[in-house]
């Protein structure tokens, strides 16, 4: 995700939507279903209001008197990534769980990360068809990024999924419905 010009607040819900899960059909609120996320251009995140000179942020050392306060202001300006980790904190699970979504969320100052993008991995069915599994997987990931995409894709045809599967073998027979060879005697 690309913070630049981006409200902190809004970024950071979009952020914990995506690493809870909770944009998948298959979300379960016991499982880890979300995906990693990359941060890049945490120093350009814009904040709305007076949060700049008013907002603090604090930690403690457990020592008396220790309690050291930040603005966001100067925040931003020595470790912009702490502050979108710390809004993203406060949005997810108090528990364990919430702890590792919060391991997935890279965040970077500047434009450079080290991550690589995602390699799909297809098993079975042909080169061919493998081919448009990709494909498929690819435009349904345009759509989740930019809707505006949907019509030009489905114009194209990659919108559709190819519904034909393997057809289940039936007992009494070899295959789906390859029959056993026939004897006469």
């Amino acid at each position: 995700m690309d913070a630049t010009g981006q409200t902190l607040g809004r970024l950071a819900r979009d952020i914990a939507v995506t690493l809870q899960g909770k944009d998948k059909p298959s979300y379960t609120p016991h499982t880890m279903t979300g995906d990693f996320v990359v941060v890049v251009n945490a120093s350009r995140v814009r904040t709305t209001g007076r949060k700049t000179t008013q907002k603090y942020y604090y930690r403690h050392s457990g020592y008396v008197g220790n309690l050291k306060s930040i603005r966001l202001r100067e925040m931003l300006e020595d470790r912009p990534e702490r502050v979108i980790e710390l809004a993203v904190k406060g949005m997810l699970p108090r528990n364990h769980m919430g702890r590792q979504m919060l391991k997935r969320l890279k965040v970077y100052a500047g434009s450079q990360h080290p991550h690589e993008a995602q390699a799909a991995q297809v098993v079975g069915g042909g080169v061919n068809a493998q081919a448009e599994a990709v494909r498929h997987g690819i435009t349904r990931a345009l759509i989740a990024f930019d809707p505006a995409m949907k019509p030009a894709l489905r114009r194209a045809g990659f919108v559709t999924r190819d519904a034909r599967i393997k057809e289940s073998k039936k007992y009494g027979l070899k295959r789906a419905r390859r029959a056993p060879q026939y004897t006469k005697r």
